[in-house]
């Protein structure tokens, strides 16, 4: 039987296994108890080895793709700080780093600095937080795989009761940074230089009573009313504008584990642009695009899970191809600071080379990983 250890092996390993992470996380304790404030922190490890098969060719690759520091305090009753370091392969960034005033009514929080956005059910965690091994293509497409932004940010229950809420976030932010897999997006939300103060908001009701079920909604807005494009070998483009609309729906049965969920996006105004070759100009990408992406999340048991995606959306260019993607991956919570993920992926495009993936994602987690977007892992 699987479930019996073979000379007291298995046990040993994990008694060994257990006491690492009472260890390390012990001595983070200590660490940060010597500091002014009352801090916790800790460090994620996320890393894959996959083989990625594309136009007739194929290769394998290991990759570490992130290591994340983060540390959270409480300066006082009504300050608290929070700090995340995101280093990839190619760079090393502050992504997170707010002082929030929480005593407003509603329960409420102000928070200044530079911070991921509120969008949608997903943009705000980063992607080793998610229940497949990357982020959606249409969000990479219209938002980017991070998305951070640098300004203010408001939080608060307009509702807040035992089953029924209605939460608000609104921000105003006076630059974006947006990038797919550590490089700048290649259209307008990674290359632009924002003129004008950015705005975004988002408003989600849960407990709303679906049948059997519970339903929460949510909608995102995001608007840059004026900024400036730039692209490699060609001048700038000034006085442009655009805005993301977003709707989203999540559904859990009371009788059983498992959750559904759906996301409309729609993209208006100046999409983005490319090298004109010869010229020197930009040639501009205007009009409207959409995409939607449904997503399917279960634990098997205990330690294993199963999350599902299925998108399709409007590429940014020109031409509007379509492409469609499915995710899936299985995650085992191999121990309490290691988890495995085997995950698959298949991209077919109308213009583009299909793409298909299978990897393994290893994450570590040491310490206390706390985020103050609402999405808590810690061990």
């Amino acid at each position: 039987m699987s479930g019996i250890a073979k000379d007291g092996a298995d046990d040993d390993s994990s008694a060994l296994g257990s006491w690492a992470t009472d260890f390390a996380g012990d001595l983070l304790a200590d660490l940060f108890s010597a500091l002014p404030w009352d801090w916790e922190g800790g460090l994620a490890v996320d890393g894959t080895l996959g083989w990625r098969a594309r136009g007739g060719s194929d290769r394998t690759k290991a990759n570490l793709r992130s290591a994340e520091v983060t540390l959270n305090g409480n300066i006082s009753e009504a300050l608290e700080t929070h700090m995340s370091l995101h280093a990839t392969r190619r760079h090393v960034e502050l992504d997170h780093l707010t002082v929030a005033y929480t005593y407003l009514p509603g329960d409420g929080s102000l928070h200044f600095g530079r911070m991921p956005i509120r969008f949608g059910r997903q943009m705000h965690q980063h992607v080793h937080e998610l229940s497949t091994a990357s982020r959606p293509r249409v969000l990479e497409e219209y938002l980017g795989t991070t998305l951070t932004t640098t300004g203010v940010h408001y939080d608060s229950f307009l509702i807040e009761g035992p089953v029924k809420s209605l939460r608000l976030f609104a921000g105003a932010f006076g630059s974006m940074d947006s990038e797919v897999h550590g490089r700048r997006h290649d259209h307008s939300v990674g290359n632009q230089e924002l003129e004008a103060v950015g705005l975004s908001a988002r408003l989600v009701g849960t407990g709303i009573s679906a049948g059997s079920g519970d339903l929460r909604l949510g909608a995102s807005w995001r608007t840059l009313p004026d900024y400036t494009l730039t692209v490699r070998g060609a001048a700038a483009a000034a006085g442009l504008s655009n805005r993301i609309l977003g709707l989203d729906a999540e559904f859990s049965p009371t009788a059983a584990e498992w959750t559904l969920g759906l996301e409309y996006l729609q993209m208006n105004g100046d999409l983005g642009g490319s090298d004109d070759t010869g010229s020197g100009l930009i040639d501009l990408v205007a009009g409207s695009r959409a995409g939607w992406l449904l997503s399917y999340d279960r634990p098997l048991s205990e330690k294993t899970s199963l999350g599902l995606t299925l998108s399709d959306f409007e590429h940014l260019d020109a031409g509007a191809d379509h492409e469609t993607e499915f995710a899936a991956a299985w995650s085992w919570q191999a121990a309490g600071f290691l988890r495995v993920r085997l995950a698959a992926s298949q991209q077919v495009s109308d213009s583009e080379d299909d793409v298909t993936r299978i990897m393994i994602q290893l994450t570590g987690v040491v310490g206390s990983h706390n985020h103050d977007h609402g999405h808590t892992h810690g061990h």
